[in-house]
C-alpha cells in the first residue's frame, strides 16, 4: 500500500489546517513538535510508517520553533497533536511513546485499510494460545490485533440490576494489563503488529459479533474448547455462535495447539462451481504463506468432480504446481477429512460456510462431531 499524499506544512508560513485539508475517511491531520533532531525523524518516520501500511493519507504540520512550542503549551519535545489533543513523550520510553502515536492514528482514520484481528480474551490458556497464533498471522498480513473481554454478569446480577462493579473494574484493569504486557514486546515500528483492546458487558459470542460487525477487513482468532465438560459448555458453545453468525472469517484454535508455520493449507470441497470470491479468499491466504493448497472432496453418493476444471480454477489466482486434489470416499465427512488431515499433516483447514458441505455437518449435528476437527488442527471458516 502506499501514502495517497502526505502534505508537510512549515508552520511559518500556515499553522493552522483549513477546512478544506479535512477529505476521505483515510485522512489524519497530525501536528509534530520538537527541534530537527535523529529523534524528531524518527518520530515523523514512524508516523509515515503506519500510515503507509494502512493506507492513511497524513496531513502534517510541523512546528518547531521555540515560541510556537510556548504558544501551545508544550513542555517537553518531542510531542504531537492529533483531534486537538497534544501527547508529550516526557518520560515514557520511546517504544511506549512511538507505538502510542501510532495507534492514535490508526484510531483516528478507523485503521485505515489494515486489517485487524479479533481475539476473544478469558485470560485462560485456551485464548492465550489463540493469541500467539493471531501475533503470528498478523506479522504475515500485516495486522492490527483487537482483543476483547466481555464480562457477563451472574443471574443475581441481571435479576437485581446492580452490578458488580469491583469485579468489572478489575476485569477491565487486567485486559489492559494483558494488553499492555503483548505491547511491551513491540520494538518495529515498521512491522510489528499493533495491539488494541475493548472490555463490554455482555455475552461473549454477543460482544464479538457486535465489534466484528464494525470491522470491514477482519479476521476473528479464538480458541476452541477443551476436554472439560464445563469448559465446553462455555467456549464451545461461543465458538460455535461466532463461526455460525459472524460476517467475518474465523479462525478455530485447538486446545494445546503447538504454533507452527502454515505450509499445508485443506480446503474442503463439494462441488467444482465455487465463487470466485471463495477461491480467492483461499489462494490469498495460501500466498501469504507460500502454503501448498490441498482441495478435498468427501464423496459420499455417486457425485462427481471435475478435478481437472476445479483446479484450473484455483490455478488462475495461485501457483499451479502446489494445488493438489484428493477424493475421500466416506459417510462419515467429518471421519474422511481427520483422517486425510493428519496423514497430510495439513497445517489449517478451510471450510465455506455455505448451504452444502463439511461446516454443515460438523455445526448441525452432535457437539461432539462439531468440534472433532477444531480438537485437531486450526480451522478457518470463511464466508
Amino acid at each position: 500500500m502506499k501514502i495517497d499524499s502526505v502534505s508537510k506544512k512549515n508552520a511559518n508560513q500556515s499553522e493552522l489546517l483549513s477546512d478544506s485539508d479535512v477529505t476521505g475517511p483515510n485522512l489524519v491531520n497530525i501536528t509534530f513538535f520538537g527541534k530537527p533532531s535523529s529523534l524528531y525523524n524518527y518520530m515523523k518516520d514512524a508516523a509515515l510508517s503506519i500510515a503507509q501500511r494502512a493506507n492513511i493519507t497524513l496531513n502534517i504540520v510541523e512546528k518547531c520553533e521555540i515560541n510556537q512550542l510556548i504558544k501551545n503549551y508544550v513542555m517537553s519535545i518531542p510531542a504531537y497533536e492529533l483531534n486537538n489533543e497534544i501527547t508529550e513523550r516526557g518520560h515514557k520510553e520511546l517504544s511506549a511513546f512511538i507505538m502510542e502515536m501510532q495507534l492514535s492514528i490508526l484510531r483516528e482514520s478507523n485503521f485505515g485499510d489494515m486489517n485487524r484481528i479479533i481475539v476473544p480474551i478469558d485470560f485462560t490458556e485456551t485464548s492465550e494460545i489463540a493469541t500467539n497464533y493471531a501475533l503470528y498471522i498478523a506479522k504475515k498480513k500485516n495486522s492490527a490485533i483487537h482483543l476483547i473481554h466481555a464480562y457477563h454478569p451472574s443471574p443475581l446480577e441481571i435479576d437485581s440490576g446492580l452490578l458488580d462493579h469491583n469485579i468489572i473494574a478489575a476485569r477491565e484493569e487486567k485486559l489492559k494489563k494483558y494488553t499492555m504486557d503483548l505491547n511491551n514486546t513491540w520494538v518495529n515500528y515498521k512491522s510489528d503488529p499493533l495491539i488494541d483492546s475493548h472490555f463490554q458487558i455482555g455475552l461473549a459470542a454477543d460482544a464479538i459479533n457486535e465489534v466484528s460487525r464494525n470491522i470491514e477487513n477482519g479476521w476473528i482468532v479464538m480458541g476452541s474448547s477443551d476436554n472439560s465438560k464445563a469448559r465446553k459448555k462455555i467456549f464451545g458453545s461461543v465458538s460455535i455462535s461466532v463461526a455460525t453468525h459472524a460476517k467475518n472469517p474465523v479462525f478455530i484454535i485447538p486446545v494445546d495447539y503447538s504454533l507452527k508455520p502454515i505450509e499445508k493449507v485443506g480446503f474442503c470441497v463439494s462441488d467444482e462451481d465455487i465463487e470466485d470470491s471463495i477461491i480467492t479468499q483461499v489462494t490469498d491466504l495460501a500466498n501469504l504463506f507460500g502454503a501448498e493448497i490441498h482441495l478435498i472432496h468427501i464423496k459420499k453418493r455417486k457425485d462427481n468432480i471435475d478435478s481437472t476444471k476445479l483446479i484450473d480454477q484455483f490455478s488462475n489466482h495461485y501457483h499451479k504446481e502446489l494445488i493438489s486434489y484428493k477424493e475421500i470416499e466416506t459417510m462419515n465427512m467429518v471421519e474422511g477429512v481427520n483422517i486425510y488431515s493428519e496423514a497430510l499433516s495439513l497445517d489449517l483447514l478451510v471450510m465455506n460456510k455455505g448451504k452444502r458441505g463439511l461446516f454443515q455437518e460438523m455445526f448441525h449435528r452432535s457437539f461432539t462431531k462439531r468440534m472433532a476437527i477444531s480438537t485437531r488442527i486450526p480451522l478457518l471458516i470463511i464466508k
